[in-house]
């Protein structure tokens, strides 16, 4: 009798030992299967809210600016195909600087062309440099290029009402900080500049250049600001933006070019700068 009751007390301990093994193994089992899949579900969770945000930050091309600029450049092109952009200065009303840019193989054509491709002595067409890529959301330093057709220092309109002149004016400080903006418009898009710095350069200068990569950028970005005729202080420019340079020659001096660096305004600061300049744009 008391055989069977160590026997049967045994097999009670063992079954109970078998219990908690199973049990917690089962346990163990379900927490290493349960812990990825929320783990998975965190990681998918931010990786939404990151997209979210992101398609916060994209400039939205409403169907009016669409047609706007598919009619727009559908006449350009039909007047001259190596028309890439379109760039605008606010603030001047008719005598705003409104200019077609283009590009083609190289830098001399259209300082002695305009864009009906018939010759131009000393007016030509603003254009692009011909080592840029033309997309503006490409990261290399854009230049864009026009004869100075009018006076320095005075703010002078002519009657030819193509006028890249209105780039000195830049060099005035009550003109660069009443003057804030640029616009570059393709025909995919608008792009808005904040015009940073203005340097009056001799046309040798080393700063024609093109980098690409964003510490070659800072190192420009500090060479032009070095000496410059007007500066933002509060400017974000950096190595990581897209940036432009207009560039136009100084008739006072003819060795001399006047360079205006403007910051190309990131999506995800659009909305603010926008509404910041409202009055500007609408002049």
């Amino acid at each position: 009798m008391k055989n069977n009751k160590s026997l049967l007390s045994n097999i009670v301990k063992y079954v109970l030992l078998l219990v908690i093994v199973v049990g917690g193994g089962f346990g163990i089992y379900s927490y290493m299967n349960k812990n990825p899949t929320e783990q998975q579900i965190k990681v998918e969770k931010k990786v939404d809210s990151n997209q979210e945000s992101k398609k916060k930050d994209e400039y939205i091309v409403e169907q009016a600016e669409k047609d706007y600029l598919s009619n727009k450049f559908k006449e350009l092109k039909a007047i001259n195909n190596e028309v890439i952009g379109y760039m605008y200065v606010p603030g001047d009303g008719k005598d705003s600087l409104k200019e077609p840019i283009l590009q083609t193989t190289n830098n001399s054509k259209y300082l002695e062309y305009d864009i009906n491709n018939r010759p131009a002595h000393l007016l030509g067409a603003v254009f692009m440099d011909f080592e840029n890529k033309p997309g503006l959301d490409q990261g290399d330093v854009k230049w864009v290029f026009g004869h100075a057709r009018a006076g320095i220092e005075e703010k002078k309109i002519t009657l030819d009402t193509r006028v890249f002149n209105n780039m000195n004016w830049f060099a005035k400080k009550d003109y660069f900080d009443s003057h804030r903006v640029v616009v570059m418009e393709t025909p995919e898009r608008k792009y808005y500049y904040e015009v940073t710095g203005v340097k009056v350069v001799h046309e040798d200068t080393n700063l024609y250049q093109i980098p690409i990569a964003a510490d070659k950028k800072e190192i420009f970005i500090n060479m032009f600001k070095d000496g410059a005729r007007n500066w933002l202080e509060n400017t974000k420019i950096s190595g990581d933006d897209n940036m432009t340079v207009f560039a136009t020659c100084r008739l006072d001096d003819v060795s001399l070019r006047t360079l205006v660096l403007a910051r190309q305004v990131p999506d995800n600061e659009l909305k603010e700068f926008l509404e910041k300049n409202k009055e500007l744009l609408n002049s």
